[in-house]
């Protein structure tokens, strides 16, 4: 939990596509369309990047997609479902223990923390 990916150009170049890759996708992301798109198996790829980042391609993305919820709980009023659609989850139950395994809260509790820092 926390952990960050460093400077790109010390990456494998498949590594440094994915990241690229999901900086602009992570909400329609999977390890099996990156894959696709860059022509190599899901399993090899996941290693790869598991072994150059040290976070499994899955959690990485989890990471990005919770770090994009919390952006959307602080500055949005949309409802949690429409958020977790937005941030590439299927549902607000799937978000809220996704939510809550990263952040060690739930994202109605950090919402209204969020709106009483604002004040």
């Amino acid at each position: 939990m926390g952990q960050t990916v460093p400077d790109l150009k010390n990456y494998n170049p498949r590594v440094t596509d994915v990241l690229n890759y999901l900086g602009a996708h992570y909400a329609d992301a999977s390890a099996r369309r990156i894959s696709r798109i860059l022509g190599t198996s899901s399993y090899y790829l996941s290693n790869v990047f598991s072994a150059e980042t040290g976070i499994s391609l899955k959690g990485y993305l989890n990471q990005m997609r919770i770090e994009a919820a919390k952006w959307l709980l602080a500055k949005t009023g949309e409802k949690l479902e429409t958020i977790a659609l937005r941030v590439g989850l299927h549902d607000a139950s799937h978000l809220s223990r996704l939510f809550l395994r990263h952040t060690g809260d739930r994202p109605g509790a950090y919402r209204r923390h969020q709106a009483g820092t604002a004040r």
